[in-house]
C-alpha cells in the first residue's frame, strides 16, 4: 500500500515530538509502502538543520544532526521509495492551488506535496501529514 509521507511527517519519526508514536506505528506497518519525494530530501535538510540552529545554550548538547543523518541513511538503505518532482507536480500543484488556496490557507510546498501524492496515488490510500492546513485534502482537494 503506497503511503506518500509529507516532511510533518518524517520529522515525528527522527525526532520525539506528540504524535511520533503515531507515526512509528504507521511506518512499521508492514503493508505500507513509505514513498517520500525529491522535496521532501530537501525540507528534510532544512527543517531538522534549521532547528537545530535555533537551539538555546543550555540545549547545545542535543545533536540535531545525528536524526538527520539516520534519515539519510534510512533513505540511501531504500527505506524509501523516492518519488521525482516533475514538470506535471507542478501543474497539478497549480491547479490545486487555483481552485483551494484561498479557503484553506495552504502554501505552495504544501500544495506540491499533495499533487506529488495524488500523481503518485497515495492520497487514495494513506496520505501521511501532520499539517491541518495540509490533511485538508481528505475533504477538499479531489
Amino acid at each position: 500500500m503506497i503511503s506518500y509521507l509529507d516532511t510533518s511527517f518524517l520529522v515525528k519519526l527522527y525526532i520525539s515530538e506528540v504524535d511520533s508514536d503515531v507515526a512509528v506505528e504507521l511506518l512499521n506497518d508492514p503493508l505500507v509502502e513509505p514513498t517520500i519525494s525529491s522535496l521532501s530530501e530537501v525540507e528534510m535538510a532544512t527543517a531538522i538543520m534549521a532547528r537545530a540552529g535555533r537551539l538555546k545554550d543550555g540545549q547545545r548538547g542535543i545533536d540535531l544532526e545525528l536524526p538527520y543523518i539516520q534519515f539519510r541513511a534510512e533513505r540511501a538503505r531504500g527505506l524509501y521509495r523516492v518519488v521525482a518532482v516533475d514538470s506535471n507536480s507542478f501543474e497539478l500543484a497549480r491547479e490545486l492551488g487555483e481552485r483551494h488556496s484561498k479557503s484553506l490557507g495552504v502554501r505552495a510546498l504544501d500544495v506540491l506535496h499533495v499533487a506529488i501524492a495524488l500523481q503518485h496515488e497515495a492520497v487514495s490510500l494513506i496520505f501521511g501529514t501532520f499539517d491541518d492546513r495540509q490533511g485538508s485534502w481528505r475533504r477538499r482537494w479531489g
